[in-house]
């Protein structure tokens, strides 16, 4: 059986992106703090 891996998602050395989705979710933080936190992870790679 073959399987294919096609990455993983960018979401910081430190998870930093999920832990800015989980936080949009509860409504903790606006969606333009998470669209920053998001530029700011792509940016670091």
């Amino acid at each position: 059986m073959l399987t294919h891996n096609l990455g993983y998602p960018r979401i910081g050395s430190h998870r930093q992106l999920k832990k800015a989705c989980e936080s949009y979710w509860s409504d903790q933080i606006s969606l333009q703090q998470l669209l920053i936190e998001g530029r700011k992870t792509r940016a670091a790679y």
